[in-house]
């Protein structure tokens, strides 16, 4: 008999206990921030509306040159309303003195006392920077003229000693509500559930020597423990009368038993000498034999495994593959198939997992359709689950890969770009609404963002076309280069004239191809060809290609800023960028783009390229013979 660890009562205090902590510790946390934020709240309004009273008292005084008497102003809020500093220019002083602005003010050391302010003290100014919250506003006069402005900074002191004693508030009320809703749930579940289930609990201990509980299931309670009460005892009853059965049918199936003996014997020699694993199964009893053969496959030999039994068979079977064993045994026993076949794993001697084809048959019945007897045999087949479970990977890679890239594709074509003309639109007509009300930096952020935002559209849509090299896959059929090539010089034809760039092209074969594809890759390659251009000559490009065992091998020759070595490997990996974005547009897939679709042709694609003189990219494609 299995006894848990823990005990019913324990573990429903526990989860109560735990639950109501959770929950309080949430309701804590809520409330401590919201108190914060409260806090905060109030000290930067008091600190606004003070500067808003102030700057009008103190704005009599500055008109008058009574520093003196502003002076005792500020002093007074110090000390009363507890700010970390107040500063005030007085601009009309400052003309007196002949200096910028006057400056006077008080703020507070380190232990808190209110002392001058010092303009020149580095100190003082570097404590004012760190303040927690400050507000500066002008100081008008009667006309309305800037006669000076002042400063006020709080700072946390105030708001943390608030925090405090709120938090402490808090945590007292919390506990004390915590206890006793801990409190009323114990009593309410010990006389609701515990008591009456410690009664069945009871009852169902004291057992016979066949371990049917012998006393009597009766607990008074809520409803569902009641019937659970009644299930109980009517199962004890039920299992009594299914023991008294089940005694009766092993008699006689013992006598069956006897009267089989000869005959199963003549089938075992029969089915010996087929050189398979075979066993034979008495479904009542669970006995079970196994051949010679059926061991071998395991890596032992009979005697090895003696005794044997049908928990033989669980030990070597995997565990993953017993419930489906079981469900089409189960089948079988209901005569919903004509024969029971199931592919399962066992545990060979070396350690390893073989897969045998599990085959058999019931081959007696009772008079009541209850399956007695049935036999089978097991067939080595590894190999070939070996070589079926390498293509699945294969395949499964590939449908995964797929799936990613058509999922990819729909977010980059909807959920991604529809935000992206939003932003652009909104910042677009911002600019146009307050054109006029805006400064030139304004302006230029609207720009920046807007661009960012244009080339975050052309990344996704290149990123897109990447993923279709493979999502999007037309059949090969044969190509006309000529055409193909004519189609994307036509395409670029704009960027073509404005860099003044020529454009030579040989006679070009027809390869087996995606036309559409095809297309990409040859407008990707001229088009970096005439953008790559050197500062210093006109850009040319020349087009041809040659046979090679089998194969064209296409190559796209210009006069450019041309590779280094080291990064001739670098640039076909997607998002690899060799200059800013300033000195040469782009995204950085496009040789990515090309580079997939080549292979996808079941080519390559490299370059030959010396810095200064020009680059020649080659690639690959299969012939039309």
């Amino acid at each position: 008999m299995i006894h848990s660890r823990y005990s019913l009562y324990t573990t429903i205090s526990a989860v109560v206990i735990a639950v109501v902590v959770l929950v309080m510790a949430i309701h804590s946390a809520v409330g401590y921030f919201s108190a914060k934020n409260r806090i905060i709240d109030d000290t930067k309004s008091h600190t606004k509306n003070t500067i808003f009273s102030l700057k009008k008292n103190v704005a009599n005084y500055i008109e008058a040159y009574a520093v003196n008497e502003y002076e005792v102003i500020i002093r007074n809020e110090m000390n009363y309303q507890g700010f970390f500093a107040i500063i005030v220019k007085d601009y009309s002083m400052g003309e007196v003195l002949g200096l910028e602005s006057y400056t006077t003010g008080w703020t507070r050391d380190d232990a808190w006392n209110v002392v001058e302010y010092a303009p020149n003290n580095d100190q003082q100014n570097s404590a004012l920077e760190d303040c927690f919250f400050q507000e500066e506003s002008n100081i008008l006069s009667l006309a309305g003229k800037t006669i000076g402005s002042i400063l006020i900074c709080s700072s946390d002191r105030s708001v943390n000693l608030e925090l405090r004693k709120t938090v402490k508030n808090s945590l007292i009320n919390t506990f004390f509500i915590s206890f006793l809703l801990i409190a009323s749930l114990f009593v309410t579940i010990h006389r609701i559930v515990l008591k009456p289930v410690s009664g069945i609990v009871r009852a169902v201990s004291t057992t016979d020597d066949s371990g049917i509980p012998t006393g009597v299931v009766s607990a008074k309670g809520a409803q569902e423990i009641t019937v659970l009460s009644t299930a109980i005892s009517d199962m004890i009853n039920t299992i009594r009368q299914s023991q008294r059965d089940l005694e009766r049918r092993n008699e006689a199936l013992k006598l069956s038993e006897r009267n089989l003996a000869v005959s199963e014997q003549k089938k075992r020699e029969i089915i010996w000498g087929t050189n398979a694993g075979t066993w034979e199964w008495n479904i009542q009893t669970g006995s079970i034999e196994y051949n010679e053969r059926w061991a071998g496959i395991l890596g032992y030999g009979l005697e090895e495994i003696s005794p044997v039994s049908s928990e033989t068979w669980t030990r070597f079977a995997h565990p993953d593959d017993l419930r489906r064993s079981n469900e089409l045994l189960e089948e079988h026993f209901r005569r919903e198939t004509d024969a029971y076949e199931c592919e399962i794993r066992l545990r060979h001697r070396d350690g390893r997992w073989i897969w045998v084809l599990d085959r058999g048959k019931v081959v007696e019945w009772s008079g009541e359709e209850k399956p007695l007897r049935m036999s089978g045999t097991h067939t080595d087949i590894t190999r070939r689950k070996e070589s079926e479970a390498k293509l699945n990977e294969m395949v499964a890679a590939l449908k995964r890969s797929n799936e990613e890239l058509e999922q990819f594709a729909y977010v980059s074509s909807h959920d991604l770009q529809e935000p992206l003309r939003m932003v652009t639109n909104y910042l677009q007509l911002l600019d146009q609404k307050y054109r006029d009300t805006l400064d030139a930096d304004a302006h230029d952020y609207i720009d920046f963002a807007v661009d960012g935002a244009k080339r975050m559209s052309q990344l996704i849509k290149d990123l897109l076309a990447y993923s279709r090299v493979a999502t999007q896959e037309n059949p090969l059929v044969p190509v006309d280069v000529n055409a193909i090539v004519a189609r994307a010089v036509d395409n670029l034809r704009a960027a073509v004239d404005e860099a003044e760039g020529r454009i030579e092209i040989a006679d070009l074969p027809t390869v087996l191809a995606d036309e559409v594809q095809i297309l990409s890759l040859f407008q990707n390659l001229i088009g970096n060809a005439v953008k790559y251009k050197a500062p210093d000559r006109l850009p040319e490009v020349v087009i041809g290609a040659d046979r090679s065992e089998g194969n064209w091998v296409f190559s796209i020759r210009d006069n450019g800023i041309g590779i280094d070595a080291i990064y001739q490997d670098r640039i076909f990996v997607i998002f690899q960028r060799l200059h800013q974005r300033h000195e040469y547009e782009g995204t950085g897939i496009g040789l990515a783009v090309c580079k997939r679709i080549v292979e996808r042709h079941g080519g390559r694609i490299w370059l030959e390229s010396e810095p200064g003189k020009g680059s020649t990219f080659f690639f690959t494609l299969p012939g039309t013979e």
